[in-house]
């Protein structure tokens, strides 16, 4: 009957997450605020995936949580459909900066270096502005340092590398003889850094 129950699960970043069952289809907008709306590191993407004959086929919507919602209120969600909300991609920035710690990229994604070491308010006294490391790890699951010439991007010699999620922007000591960071230290203090979340 059109009465039926529905039953969608909402994982990710919702207050809420589970399955929720409802008396009628509703729109990922509605879903979304019923699961208790999108959390602080909600990403600018929503994903829905669905099950039709046996075939699993995913849609991303592009949606945030300062939006109007307009460009999901008229998704319908069906039984059996999963909504996805990832996690935005976050930027460390490290070392000596005034103020370290995680930092959420934007909607779409793009943050580059001299954008991420404004958001950590600047490098210290200390900081060592000949190089500045970019620690990134491949999909092997190792990792590998870029150095970048703060003097010469400040000067616009070098345009400011663009960041990917994860990466860890490390400014080193000036008084540390060598430029390349103790990756193990640095993922360390990563893991417990302060995650930021930049003004909407």
């Amino acid at each position: 009957s059109q009465y039926a129950a529905t039953l969608i699960s909402v994982l990710g970043e919702v207050n809420s997450p589970g399955r929720l069952q409802m008396l009628a289809p509703h729109s990922l907008l509605e879903v979304i605020a019923y699961a208790g709306g999108e959390t602080q590191l909600a990403g600018g993407v929503v994903e829905v995936r669905h099950e039709e004959n046996g075939k699993a086929s995913t849609t991303d919507y592009h949606y945030s949580r300062n939006s109007n919602g307009d460009s999901i209120s008229d998704v319908t969600i069906s039984d059996g459909d999963t909504v996805i909300v990832p996690r935005a991609g976050i930027v460390y920035v490290l070392g000596q900066v005034t103020r370290p710690g995680g930092f959420l990229m934007q909607e779409d994604g793009k943050l580059d270096m001299a954008q991420a070491l404004s958001m950590a308010m600047g490098t210290t006294l200390l900081a060592s502005t000949k190089h500045v490391m970019i620690i990134r790890r491949k999909p092997d699951g190792t990792y590998v340092q870029f150095e970048v010439s703060y003097k010469d991007m400040v000067r616009g010699k070098i345009a400011p590398p663009q960041l990917q999620p994860q990466d860890i922007v490390y400014v080193p000591n000036s008084r540390l003889k060598t430029a390349f960071a103790d990756v193990q230290g640095v993922l360390t203090s990563a893991a417990t850094a302060t995650i930021y979340r930049t003004l909407d």
